[in-house]
Parts: structure tokens; sequence; C-alpha cells
């Protein structure tokens, strides 16, 4: 448990210090300048986790989860970052394929991602970017809170609508070890894996678009 406190801990400072300087953003800067880009959105990522079994088929339970994003990333350093929070709520959940109801309403969980970022221009079209990242996962169900830690990598096309509007269309994998807590001597994961969308925009005043649909170029 005092790893899952620690893990916390740093999620809520990793908020806090990533919030506190939004006020940053409006700001115009140069490009060489250091900035933080803030980017939001809504967000779906579908859990499976699985239990193998001998002599029999496996055991898989599998979450379809829906909710909204929050990433900050940082922009004109020699390697940037990201950090992305998402929550969530479930709209459906499978045991070997068959539809589970829950019994509970109040039922949630957040994921939190960080990593370094790489942003390929794609012509005068979109921006390409790609990040390999930490993934930490709580859930919550009708009997048990789920931790997972594991990796992953998102992959994010940016679409410059206007000169400060960006919509972004993301996608991402995570792999993880999904038995951290007392739960692991309840119900022992040998696979949790996810697979997410978000669908996103940001408006940047600190870092303009160079490019953009609409409107007049600079």
């Amino acid at each position: 448990m005092k790893r899952i406190k620690k893990l916390i801990t740093i999620l809520i400072l990793s908020i806090l210090a990533s919030t506190s300087i939004i006020a940053q953003e409006g700001k115009d800067s140069s490009e060489s300048k250091f900035a933080i880009i803030h980017n939001w959105g809504l967000a779906y990522n579908q859990v499976t986790r699985i239990q193998k079994q001998v002599e029999r088929s496996n055991f898989v339970w599998r979450e379809d989860l829906v909710g909204a994003f929050y990433s900050a990333q940082t922009v004109n350093l020699p390697l940037n970052f990201i950090a992305k929070v998402g929550v969530y709520y479930p709209i459906g959940t499978t045991f070997n394929f068959v539809p589970q109801v829950s019994k509970q309403i109040l039922l949630y969980g957040f994921d939190f991602n960080a990593g370094p970022i790489w942003t390929i221009p794609i012509g005068h079209v979109m921006n390409l970017s790609l990040s390999p990242v930490i993934d930490f996962r709580y859930q919550i169900d009708d009997n048990f809170h789920k931790f997972d830690l594991g990796a992953g990598i998102i992959a994010s096309m940016e679409f410059p609508i206007s000169r400060f509007f960006t919509i972004m269309l993301n996608g991402e994998f995570t792999y993880d070890f999904g038995n951290l807590g007392t739960n692991a001597n309840i119900r022992n994961y040998d696979a949790v894996y996810s697979y997410g969308a978000q669908l996103g925009f940001r408006i940047s005043k600190a870092v303009p678009n160079k490019f953009y649909y609409f409107g007049i170029n600079y």
C-alpha cells in the first residue's frame, strides 16, 4: 500500500503543478520560448483483464469506459514531455463476453499517463505526435478496487483549425501489471491491457499554429 500511496501523491502533485501554470497561456511567446500547452476533451477506454485457467477457457473481464481527459505538454524543450489524466464511468461490463449488470451506480475510474513526446509535422495538413508513457489506472467495481501499473504508447493527430484553435484525435494502447494492492490475493490477473481513444481540443495563444485551415496566415 505504501507504493500505491506514493503513486497517488505523485499524481496529485502533477495535477497541481500543471494547473498552476494555466495563466501563462494568455501571453504571446516566440518560437524558441518555453511554454506549456493544455488539451481537453472526451475519452473512451476499453480495459481487458485475463485470468488464465487450466483445462478450461480463460476468465476474461472487459469494461467499456467513457469520460473526459486533460493533458499538459511542454513546447520548445530539447525533449518535451506530456502528462495526461482521464476520468471515466463504466457503461458496459462483460465476463467471458456475457454482459454483466452492475449492482452499484457510483462506479468510476481514472488513469494517469506521463512520458516524453515527439511531434512530426505532416506538411501543412496536420501534426503527428508519438509518446511512450508510464500508465497508472485505478478502477472500482461492485467488489474490487483495482490498481494497474504499466506502460503504453499514445499517438495523436492534430488538426490546426485556426491560429489558436486545434482539434486532436488520440489513440492509445497500454499493457499493465494488474495485481497491485490486496486484491491480488483474491483475483489475480495474468494480463491487463487497454485500448483508448480521445477527441480533444486546444486553445493556445502562447503557441499559435504556424499554419491553419481557416483565417489569414501570418
